[in-house]
């Protein structure tokens, strides 16, 4: 497969079959689809709504190749790991519609993933590959408000700071100020 580095956060379509037998949690998670932003958010809310859940890292056959990568199907609370492991599944070929990741580096303050007891904590896709028997490739599934007692999907947390403006308005302000006490000090 060729390097897919250079397509980080760019939206695909795949096709090919979930191989379920393989899939393993990376929790604890929080939840970031569209989907949680419309709720809102209050002191008193429903499991949907809750932070406390984890995503579910599913390895993908493509169709017309023998190559597996990983999918993140999304994320479900924590009380419905074991409904979600349980159900039957569909082994059928489906069309993905997912945007490409990367691998992330450890938060400072997180553990060890722990693939020998499949304690997931975070994204190292060289790692994740090796216990699942897929390429490091992972993709997160776009979030369908359609696909109800499912991993909720949308779980790429796009968030670009942009403070131009900001910055415009403090150097700006400084300017003044500094250019007003000038004019204070020595023009008078």
């Amino acid at each position: 497969m060729e390097d897919v580095t250079h397509l980080e956060y760019r939206r695909v379509k795949i096709r090919g079959r979930f191989l379920y037998d393989k899939e393993f949690v990376i929790a604890p998670r929080g939840r970031f689809d569209e989907g949680f932003k419309d709720q809102g958010q209050g002191l008193i809310g429903n499991s949907q709504s809750s932070s406390h859940g984890g995503h579910f890292i599913t390895p993908f056959l493509i169709e017309g190749t023998n190559q597996i990568i990983m999918v993140n199907r999304g994320w479900l609370p924590t009380e419905k790991f074991n409904y979600e492991k349980s159900k039957k599944r569909n082994y059928k070929i489906v069309e993905i519609e997912a945007i490409v990741r990367k691998t992330e580096k450890r938060p400072q303050f997180v553990s060890q993933n722990q693939p020998e007891r499949n304690m997931w904590f975070y994204k190292d896709l060289d790692q994740m590959g090796k216990h699942c028997g897929a390429l490091p490739v992972l993709v997160d599934l776009v979030y369908d408000p359609r696909k109800v007692d499912e991993p909720i999907g949308g779980q790429t947390n796009i968030n670009l700071r942009n403070d131009h403006l900001s910055y415009l308005i403090t150097w700006y302000s400084l300017s003044g100020i500094t250019l007003f006490m000038w004019y204070s000090k020595f023009l008078r």
